[in-house]
């Protein structure tokens, strides 16, 4: 089973460490006892497979027909110079022989203006509405904070109510979209 990323710099890979450090600590107590790392293609995959069509369609804005490697890749290879990716996994206990990736949580760094990351995030259906989502968010906006981000945006699917009253909790702005059927979502750090 391979890693799913490349290799960062020092500095990068202590950050990193960092944030899902403090992830892990936020979310010690909660009743799923999950632990946040990097996910490997398997897991991503097996995530992708698991969700909802109504929630694959949230989080892709379309329906997912298959999970193909070139997707997997994408989701799994990050740049590190200005990307974050945190995974909740719940460790292999009883029967379960495998990680079971429940959530993840993404920043991309635009390049053209540094103070400025979009983020992306979902949780596996059995395990929405639980903290997992907060948790990951919060250790997010910590890392987007640490790396001079000033500003998250993202974009969510008029359609979707969960995530826009998820995103107006954590103090996100919810602004219209480019397109009708889209909200932009606005966290001034």
């Amino acid at each position: 089973m391979s890693r799913c990323s490349s290799a960062p710099s020092n500095e990068i890979r202590e950050l990193n460490l960092a944030y899902l450090m403090l992830a892990q600590q936020m979310i010690r107590e909660d009743r799923d006892a999950a632990m946040f790392r990097l996910g490997v293609s398997e897991e991503v995959a097996d995530m992708i497979e698991s969700l909802s069509p109504a929630t694959a369609e949230y989080r892709f804005f379309g329906p997912v027909k298959e999970v193909t490697r070139p997707m997997v890749v994408r989701y799994c290879h990050i740049d590190y110079d200005r990307e974050i990716a945190l995974c909740a996994i719940r460790e292999p206990k009883g029967r379960r022989r495998k990680p079971l990736m429940l959530g993840v949580a993404r920043l991309s760094i635009e390049t053209a203006d540094p103070e400025e990351g979009e983020f992306a995030i979902v949780v596996r259906d059995a395990y929405q509405r639980r903290g997992i989502g907060t948790k990951l968010m919060e250790a997010l906006i910590q890392a987007a904070r640490d790396r001079h981000v000033r500003q998250i945006t993202g974009h969510v699917l008029a359609a979707n109510p969960g995530m826009l009253r998820f995103a107006e909790s954590i103090g996100f702005e919810i602004l219209p979209g480019e397109e009708p059927e889209l909200r932009k979502l606005v966290l001034r750090l």
